[in-house]
């Protein structure tokens, strides 16, 4: 066992919050305050004025928020003085969500079902997880895709039986031996006129992480519980919190599409009442696994930006060094608004972030292999379509390039980011 962190965060709280909030468009603004359970009208001093009604739906809808958004703006007469078509829009979105939840359930009861004929265990993970022991109401939480911890080594017989339920391995035929050997999950499965994915996991994190851990005991702690009407395992909530924090920060590598929703999963694991965490449990666990850096970087930002309500003794406990400014710039960045400039994981989790690796990587991405362009965009049909490839690829450096000349800022305070997340997955305790 790896000895605890205790590193208080070094800054008022109350008053970063605040200052963060203030510097953010007034239809992010407006976002932050319902995910974090105080949704109120712009008031023109305070806010600079009402915001831009579409964009706020678009907004929602990037934060994977405007179907949790509707029964709070609506209930107990809502929010005065919001617009009849702003609700009309996120009822609309919210029932969708429903309908979209009972097609998934359907799938997933089958699958269920046809697993347990074989007497596979499976962990139903993520959103169908979380909404049947946490939101209860399926308009609530988008969801795209079925996702299925399974014991290994019994994964590859668990994608053929999803194969067998309509489903076909997706994604480039040359990146199927890579996601084998390296991701937490096998090959995605696309349903066969379904327009939805199963992914079979055996992990959370890839196998060549520096995160990866034995994943034994969260099978010993899995809970029994009903999903789409069949009796299933979930995560235990220790265990769903500490998965839901790890892939808050690798979803962060990319940008800051679903990120507050995903604060808010966290959120409400936190406050369920008849899915509440042991916390002594949880530092225990964090302990164990060793991930302090995504768990503390996630539970802290949920705290600040959301209010989740995670004790200070916990956050004490596992919580990076984290400073005010570096915060900021990747809540801004990466979470709340933005999108990564060029580093995307640039540096594999498992180096050190130095300058010969830096630009190593820098020359890979910039000169990609044919490998790693048959992984990433598909088999060409011969010559020419490896040359359009190629081109394709040009084309989208060439942009870079340009745009990083325009924002050179932009691109440094990227690489800052890059590098300060690559940090986090490396992280270890101070003794």
């Amino acid at each position: 066992m790896t000895a605890p962190v205790s590193i208080p965060m070094r800054f008022d709280t109350d008053n970063w919050t605040e200052a963060f909030e203030r510097s953010l468009p007034v239809e992010e603004r407006f976002v932050l305050r319902l995910a974090a359970g105080t949704p109120t009208l712009p008031d023109e001093s305070e806010w600079k004025g009402l915001p831009d009604w579409t964009r706020l739906v678009e907004v929602l809808a990037w934060h994977k928020l405007d179907g949790y958004a509707y029964p709070r703006l609506s209930r107990d007469g809502g929010v005065p003085g919001l617009p009849e078509t702003f609700i009309k829009e996120l009822r609309m979105r919210h029932h969708r969500n429903a309908a979209r939840a009972a097609f998934l359930e359907s799938e997933l009861a089958a699958i269920l079902r046809a697993l347990a004929d074989q007497r596979i265990d499976a962990i139903v993970l993520k959103g169908m997880a979380l909404t049947a022991s946490v939101y209860r109401d399926p308009g609530v939480r988008p969801m795209s895709d079925i996702d299925l911890l399974v014991r290994q080594p019994r994964e590859d017989q668990a994608q053929e039986i999803v194969a067998s339920l309509g489903y076909r391995a997706g994604g480039p035929a040359a990146s199927h031996d890579a996601t084998r050997k390296y991701h937490r999950h096998l090959p995605m499965m696309v349903g066969i006129g379904k327009r939805n994915v199963v992914e079979v996991h055996r992990h959370i994190v890839r196998l060549d992480s520096p995160l990866c851990f034995d994943i034994g005991e969260f099978w010993d702690r899995a809970v029994p519980h009903d999903v789409a009407g069949e009796r299933a395992l979930i995560l235990s909530p220790e265990d769903q919190i500490v998965h839901l924090c790890v892939n808050f920060l690798m979803d962060r590598r990319f940008s800051s599409v679903y990120s507050l929703g995903q604060l808010v999963d966290i959120k409400e694991v936190v406050a369920s009442a008849d899915y509440a965490p042991d916390w002594e449990a949880f530092t225990r666990i964090v302990d164990e696994t060793g991930l302090h850096g995504p768990v503390g970087c996630a539970l802290s930002l949920a705290n600040l930006l959301v209010k989740a309500g995670t004790p200070d003794r916990v956050i004490e406990h596992i919580a990076p060094d984290l400073e005010a400014d570096t915060l900021s710039r990747f809540a801004r960045g990466r979470v709340v608004t933005g999108s990564s400039f060029i580093a995307r994981d640039l540096v594999p989790a498992g180096k050190r972030y130095g300058r010969f690796t830096f630009a190593r990587a820098m020359l890979r991405r910039l000169f990609p292999s044919r490998h790693y362009m048959l992984v990433h965009y598909g088999a060409p049909a011969g010559r020419l379509g490896l040359a359009s490839q190629y081109w394709t690829r040009l084309r989208q450096g060439l942009r870079l390039v340009r745009s990083g000349a325009a924002r050179p800022q932009a691109l440094r305070d990227d690489l800052a980011l890059d590098r300060w997340m690559h940090s986090l997955q490396r992280l270890t305790p101070r003794p």
